[in-house]
């Protein structure tokens, strides 16, 4: 919504823009009126109605185009219970006429007192123009300018963290390892067997959650007594062997109803090789488990890389003594006929049985889902950005055009005093070329999108580099074919028009 309005804004602002540079070339045409008797209040308002009147006429445009384009936005945020659609009943039809007139007048009222500021004796004379410095068109140009860095620097940004994401590593083996939870009251050991008798399968455990998707936790306190949240999984010894944790410090505990520390989770606790009593701190969650077994390579906790940090434990129990979980499944590289099997077998399980659903995929396709609604995002802000070019490309050449007529005597001027061609061209080109001022908007929204993510992209400066040498190309193109026609003017040619 945000962006949204940003466009919204960059519209009206370019469209005051030019209404208020056209304004020169009206001014003799509202002097003619003011002198017919027309009023000042009068020429305003004729202003506000042709800027209504246009408004009205493309925000029909407006609601057509986004009643095609309904379904593929629909399909890009993938929320089917909360479609996108245009509404037309009686209250969103008083809140469209309401914001064609508040836009309509927003953009109309400002060209209007321009317009309005002049008598008509000074139009008549030429002293409108030599008034008008169009300070308010070169603000306009640098807010359009700034909207379009803010927004390439956000989309490479997205785009950047994106790849990040999906690089992330996983300091553990995730590879044909498919996770089937049932949630029933039934006891759930002859689907082991019959999964163990899948030609598909090669081993299965026993988990509470997996890598990338933990949904338990284990509040406690830090060697200096600050609070945590542990994100953890309870496993028997064949899931863990099957994960394959990276092991980094082995204490030799016992084998089970012990606690597994992630290097992250180790250290933000306080503990070192030479003192890590957990007594007393986990028993509640971790079933009596009161020692530290070793330490491990982090894997992600979350699969969608956001929100809290990483901070995993894994308790090591048997089988039988872990409550509410589910299996873990090593299979054959066949996937599509594993799960096939696998899910057959779940269906001959529950015949008969009150059961309540299940989870079942794939680990790494469940983390590659979870990035779907960051990746939708990105879309839609590269969507806007592109859209945010667009305004401001057209903006630009409709300006460069007007200016290029407007100073084409100040130019032959300055040529009759020595100028050329080059240095009229560049004078022009760096009142398009303001860029900066969008730099550290452009910095703290990536700051802003960046900070939610555990594993996030650093040295992301060059991001911005690109944003603004984009926007200046931008800008170059759009303005160089009318500078350097009006650069081209002949001062003898031009000065015969005064």
């Amino acid at each position: 919504m945000l962006v949204g309005l940003l466009l919204l804004l960059s519209a009206i602002l370019n469209y005051i823009n030019l209404s208020v540079a056209l304004t020169g070339k009206r001014a003799k045409e509202m002097a003619v009126r003011q002198l017919s008797g027309a009023s000042r209040a009068g020429i305003i308002w004729k202003y506000v109605a042709e800027s209504i009147a246009f408004t009205a006429v493309c925000f029909a445009a407006g609601l057509l185009l986004a009643e095609a384009f309904c379904p593929a936005m629909n399909a890009l945020l993938n929320n089917p219970d909360i479609p996108i659609k245009v509404i037309w009943s009686p209250g969103y039809i008083v809140a469209y006429i309401v914001i064609i007139l508040l836009v309509g007048a927003l953009c109309g009222i400002f060209p209007a007192m321009m317009a309005g500021r002049y008598k008509p004796v000074d139009v008549m004379k030429g002293g409108y123009r030599r008034k008008s410095k169009m300070v308010f068109s070169k603000v306009f140009i640098v807010l359009q300018n700034t909207l379009a860095v803010i927004l390439i620097a956000l989309a490479v940004t997205m785009e950047a963290q994106m790849r990040k994401t999906q690089e992330r590593p996983m300091n553990c083996n995730i590879e044909n390892i498919f996770f089937l939870k049932v949630f029933s009251g039934e006891d759930d050991a002859p689907l082991k067997d019959a999964l163990e008798a899948l030609p598909c399968v090669r081993r299965i455990g026993r988990s509470s959650g997996v890598p990338g998707s933990i949904n338990m936790g284990q509040y406690s306190t830090t060697r200096d007594g600050q609070d945590i949240l542990y994100k953890l999984i309870r496993m028997d010894s064949t899931a863990f062997s099957m994960f394959g944790f990276e092991i980094l410090e082995d204490f030799h505990a016992p084998q089970f109803n012990s606690v597994w520390f992630s290097d992250k989770s180790f250290t933000a606790t306080g503990f070192d090789a030479d003192y890590h009593d957990i007594s007393g701190t986990l028993s509640r969650r971790t079933k009596g488990c009161e020692q530290v077994a070793g330490v491990f390579k982090s894997f992600p906790t979350n699969s969608a890389n956001m929100g809290e940090e990483d901070y995993a434990i894994v308790s090591l129990m048997r089988s039988d003594d872990i409550p509410f979980a589910g299996w873990v499944i090593e299979t054959t590289p066949d996937r599509k006929a594993a799960k096939a099997q696998i899910m057959d077998a779940y269906e001959n399980y529950i015949k008969g049985k009150q059961n309540y659903g299940s989870l079942a995929f794939w680990i790494d396709e469940n983390i590659a889902e979870a990035w779907r609604p960051a990746r939708n995002n990105m879309r839609l802000v590269e969507i806007f950005m592109l859209l945010s070019i667009i305004i401001a490309l057209l903006g630009l050449v409709a300006m460069s055009t007007y200016y290029a007529d407007e100073k084409s005597r100040d130019i032959a001027v300055r040529k009759v005093f020595g100028g050329t061609m080059d240095t009229e061209a560049w004078r022009t080109i760096r009142e398009y070329m303001v860029l900066v001022i969008g730099i550290p908007i452009a910095v703290y929204a990536a700051q802003e999108y960046l900070k939610d993510f555990i594993y996030r992209l650093e040295g992301y400066w060059w991001i911005f580099v690109v944003a603004v040498l984009l926007t200046g190309l931008i800008a170059f193109v759009s303005v160089i074919w009318q500078v350097l026609k009006s650069a081209k003017t002949n001062p003898a040619i031009e000065l015969k028009k005064e």
